[in-house]
């Protein structure tokens, strides 16, 4: 079941600027293996919807190590049959 996922997760108890928590999520992003983009305001991630919910959980777990207020937003598109819509190949499945 391929879906897409665009998200972010922002430490709002910090005051200092965000890049190193940002940083990290998005290495552990890479390191899912998930096609993904980074964006100015959220990274896109493609792949099934259990894979993103882990995925989501991993970067949940990561970011609450060193906050302890976040916010956390989650969009997810799905298309029975479809995938390849980072790669610009929407094709059937």
């Amino acid at each position: 079941m391929p879906c897409v996922m665009d998200f972010r997760m922002i430490p709002l108890d910090r005051n200092e600027a965000i890049s190193q928590h940002i940083a990290r999520l998005v290495e552990v992003v890479r390191a899912s293996g998930l096609p993904y983009q980074t964006g100015p305001t959220v990274t896109v991630v493609e792949g099934s919807w259990q894979q993103l919910m882990e995925l989501a959980t991993r970067c949940f777990e990561e970011n609450s190590k060193d906050s302890t207020h976040l916010l956390i937003e989650l969009r997810i598109h799905w298309r029975k049959g479809r995938q390849g819509h980072l790669s610009g190949q929407d094709a059937p499945a």
